[in-house]
């Protein structure tokens, strides 16, 4: 995906979203707030389990780079186990501690 592509996808769309199986995913979106402008920027993988066996938990980490402020925030994080009814992934609570 070339440059231009991306830019012409986030003006419109407003995001960009790149998955990796079902429960993967790093996406990118624009923050247009008023007096912060900027972008949010996301991860999500999985930390125990599998798609495959219908239970997995997975952290996703959030990054803000806002435009004209500070060099932007420290990640956030948080984990959450989910498991398969059917073809819905549902929560079944926080992660264990490590």
């Amino acid at each position: 995906m070339g440059v231009f592509t991306l830019m012409v996808t986030m003006a419109v769309r407003g995001e960009i979203r790149v998955g990796r199986g079902e429960l993967g995913e790093t996406r990118v979106w624009l923050i247009r707030e008023a007096g912060e402008q900027g972008l949010g920027i996301s991860g999500t993988r999985i930390v125990s389990g599998s798609e495959a066996t219908g239970a997995a938990c997975v952290e996703t980490r959030v990054r803000f780079l806002i435009l004209g402020g500070p060099e932007g925030s420290p990640p956030v994080s948080y984990c959450e186990c989910l498991e398969k009814v059917g073809e819905t992934w549902t929560s079944t609570g926080d992660c264990p501690p490590n």
